[in-house]
Order: structure tokens, then C-alpha cells, then sequence
């Protein structure tokens, strides 16, 4: 069986609009990827307690009745995607997801709170649905723990086993260790998610893909955080020589001209920051606190960031080390 691409377009991609996709763009995007042979597409993230707070806001941001509703009428030749936060959902709220063709939930978990998926897992399948558990920033931990998890969400019935590269901070001798190990260890399928800030998400995709991961998430353009994501035009005509697949190149980039050219403009000095984030191993939650500090001492982000890896280099040489 050939690996397969999972769209995160709207989900991931969102981040660089805030999730203000219009209908016409929503529908667009569907559609070129249902034309270009996408399988599995990932429609945003679920959370249904904002829905009394955000009742109108129909978006990849929430996945509201409207949206679903919007989308399950679409699901013809694809299988619709969400994610969930596990605090933001109860058990009882995933029969909706369910009752619009929802096809895969993907639970986003850290380490320390990998136990929590246990019942969300049960009742995902309880009502017929695919399961996959997300670890995200795997660069942060090591390799043993990164197995643990996947022996868990393994032992508890996950459909998947989902490592992210959440800092985009990964070479591929790294990707290639971590695969191998979980490939050893575990039987469930393996799914890999890359992000672009030191230009290694295909690269380290290619890895993943070659050491067996059953399926990688890409998005059109890359567009998404953190330096962006694995290239989905590009992943797919690998695909197509390596592995003979069939995705459609053309439709791929059509849709991405014709819905997200707008927003797939950078600069250097966000490509920089990128770049520095990634190496400096920096999670979202680091970032924020740098664009707080940088307010308060007047100084940019980006000098922040430079500073702060040559005091981690100095911290290598002297036996201070960073991970």
C-alpha cells in the first residue's frame, strides 16, 4: 500500500489567516484536493465548547453544526479529517462528528497528559470512528518516551500513531531513529508530521516515508506555522515517481493559485526567525514569551532569537550542552 497524504490546509494552514477561510475558499480548497486525489483531508480543529460563545462562526477554527454540516455534504470522494484537543471536547460530543461522516480524530497529547486519551480513544470508536494519536513535539523528548507513548495509544485501540515535529527542529538521522524504534516496537500505523523552518520537512518526510510511515501531513504551498509545513505539491510528485502513486500535480497547484497565493508570502526576516526558532528547538509557547520579552526590552524578536543561539552555542562548548 502506497503512503498517503493527509491535507492540512485548512487546519494547520489556518494559522497563517487566523482560520478566515470564506466559503467559496473552504469549498474551493476541498474540491481541487478531491480532484488532485487527496484521500484524507483535514477539515480544522473541533471544539464544541466554544460553540455557545462562537454560535455563527463557521470555520476551520471550531468545526461548528454549520460547518460540518457544510463539509458532509461535500465527503464524496474523501474522508474528512478533525482534531481535537482534549480539553475541549467531552466524550458524548464526538456522536456529532460521527453523525457527519466524519471519518478520522486525530487527539493532539503531550507526555504528561498521554493517559488522558485513554477514554477519548474508546469513545471515538464506540462510535465508529478512526482514532490517531498526535505526540507533538517530539524534539523536546527523548527517544524512549516518544515510544512509550506510541506503546499506549497502541495498547488502547488508536487506528494511528502520530509523531510531530512540532518546532520543526529534526535532522533526518533523527527522524530515521525514531521510526525504526517505534517500527520495532510497535504495529499500529505510523504517521509523521514535518514543519519547515530549518527546509528539511521533505527531506525528513522522504526519511519517514522510506522507514514506512503509512501516511505524512502536508498542506498546499506549505502554508502553515512555524516556518511552514511539508509542501503537498511536492510530496506528491515524489510520491507519484517513488511510489506510483496518482496523485494529480496540476490540481494541486491550481488550487493553491487559486486560493492561497494571498497568504503564502514571507520575508526574510520571518524566514530568519523561522530558521532560528527550528534550531533553537523553540514550541509555540517559548515563541509568545519571546514576542513578550522583545516588547518589554525594545529589542526585535529576530535579535532575540540570534542571541539566544550563540548563548546556547557558548552553553555546548563550555559543557553546558542544550538537547
Amino acid at each position: 500500500m502506497s503512503t498517503q497524504i493527509l491535507d492540512v490546509t485548512l487546519r494547520d494552514g489556518g494559522y497563517v489567516n487566523n482560520h478566515c477561510f470564506t466559503e467559496e475558499e473552504t469549498i474551493g480548497i476541498i474540491k481541487g484536493l478531491q480532484r488532485a486525489c487527496i484521500k484524507y483531508i483535514e477539515i480544522g480543529y473541533y471544539k464544541p465548547k466554544l460553540f455557545g460563545f462562537q454560535e455563527n462562526y463557521s470555520s476551520p477554527a471550531i468545526c461548528n453544526l454549520n460547518y460540518l454540516n457544510q463539509i458532509s455534504s461535500l465527503a464524496t470522494n474523501f474522508k474528512p479529517v478533525v482534531m481535537v484537543h482534549l480539553d475541549h471536547v467531552d466524550m458524548k460530543d464526538y456522536e456529532l462528528l460521527a453523525n457527519n461522516k466524519v471519518f478520522l480524530v486525530r487527539l493532539i497529547t503531550k507526555l504528561e497528559n498521554i493517559d488522558k486519551v485513554i477514554n477519548h480513544i474508546k469513545a471515538i470508536k464506540s462510535y465508529g470512528m478512526s482514532c490517531s494519536v498526535n505526540l507533538i513535539r517530539i524534539s523536546e523528548l527523548p527517544l524512549e518516551h516518544i515510544v512509550y507513548c506510541g506503546e499506549t495509544a497502541e495498547k488502547n485501540g488508536a487506528d494511528w500513531f502520530y509523531i510531530a515535529d512540532s518546532n520543526g527542529h529534526l535532522f533526518p538521522q533523527q527522524v530515521s531513529k525514531i521510526i525504526q524504534s517505534l517500527k520495532e516496537k510497535l504495529t499500529v500505523k505510523l504517521g509523521f508530521h514535518a514543519h519547515d523552518g530549518l527546509r528539511l520537512a521533505f527531506v525528513n518526510s522522504v526519511v519517514a516515508v522510506n522507514q514506512g510511515v503509512q501516511m505524512v501531513d502536508a498542506s498546499l504551498g506549505g502554508m502553515g506555522k512555524g516556518g511552514g509545513n511539508l509542501v503537498a505539491e511536492l510530496i506528491a510528485t515524489f510520491l507519484n515517481w517513488q511510489e506510483n502513486s496518482i496523485y494529480n500535480i496540476p490540481h494541486l497547484a491550481i488550487t493553491t493559485d487559486n486560493y492561497l497565493r494571498k497568504w503564502l508570502k514571507t520575508n526574510s526576516i520571518d524566514n530568519c526567525q523561522n530558521i532560528l526558532a527550528s534550531i533553537l528547538n523553540l514550541n509555540m509557547d517559548q515563541l509568545k514569551k519571546i514576542e513578550e520579552d522583545s516588547k518589554i526590552k525594545r529589542i526585535s524578536s529576530i535579535d532575540l532569537m540570534h542571541n539566544l543561539m550563540f548563548e546556547n552555542l557558548h552553553l555546548t562548548k563550555t559543557g553546558g550542552g542544550i538537547k
